[in-house]
């Protein structure tokens, strides 16, 4: 399912994604929420999103933020447009550009397209800069507390939801384990330069060490989602880890 929110007025555009992403959460409060943006974008975790490699529900929640904006994205993104539109996923594209043709595109396929737009004398205002959910990954692979320590608090004084923190952080962890011993990209259905990534993070951690916290992280999101424990107090834990 593929809903669209575009438009020059990003602070009234930023607002019904939001609003929509709450909508949809009730809806599917078990549903995973990933967010990627020009600052974070990674098409291997995307194509592992989409393809429904998820631990706990096939039926995540996908905002793919300015991506269509970016050079290093735009063509991936509008590959993938029939992709997006016929996932059991729900796909939110949000920018504040988009030229006719590819709209014309996205209107055949979306669900529903907004478009929130300033007056030609308006200020557009600021670009908020992305949440770097995958750099807190990255320094918690890393075994840096220093840094995941900082890193986290920005998440959190981002209001970053947990569910979206804890899924960047499973697959980073995921893709590690699977290349522990793999000989090869394809091998373990990585694009080289994750899969090269990952393996950089293996000198950091045995084997069982990973095992013990992928298990901790799924044990997590289970009590959190059971009332049990509190979801952002349990991934604060980790910088400590």
């Amino acid at each position: 399912m593929l809903y669209v929110i575009h438009g020059t007025d990003t602070q009234k555009g930023r607002s019904k994604l939001q609003a929509l992403v709450g909508v949809l959460q009730s809806k599917r409060p078990d549903a995973t929420l990933f967010r990627l943006s020009p600052e974070n974008w990674n098409q291997g975790f995307l194509d592992e999103v989409l393809a429904g490699v998820n631990l706990f529900t096939p039926k995540n929640i996908i905002v793919l933020d300015s991506l269509i904006s970016n050079k290093d994205s735009v063509e991936y993104i509008e590959e993938r447009i029939a992709d997006f539109a016929e996932s059991e996923h729900v796909c939110i594209l949000f920018d504040s550009k988009i030229n006719k043709a590819l709209l014309t595109k996205l209107e055949k396929k979306a669900e529903k397209v907004e478009e929130h737009s300033l007056k030609a004398s308006s200020d557009e205002g600021a670009v908020k800069k992305a949440p770097q959910t995958f750099a807190f990954a990255d320094a918690l692979a890393s075994r840096n507390k220093v840094n995941s320590w900082k890193l986290f608090q920005e998440l959190v004084a981002d209001s970053l939801p947990a569910e979206e923190i804890h899924g960047v952080v499973w697959w980073q962890f995921k893709s590690i384990y699977l290349a522990y011993d793999a000989k090869t990209a394809n091998e373990v259905d990585m694009k080289p330069y994750t899969f090269s990534k990952c393996q950089g993070f293996t000198k950091n951690w045995k084997k069982d060490e990973l095992e013990r916290y992928l298990d901790s992280l799924v044990g997590m999101y289970h009590k959190a989602h059971r009332g049990e424990v509190d979801f952002m107090i349990e991934l604060e834990r980790l910088c400590l880890g």
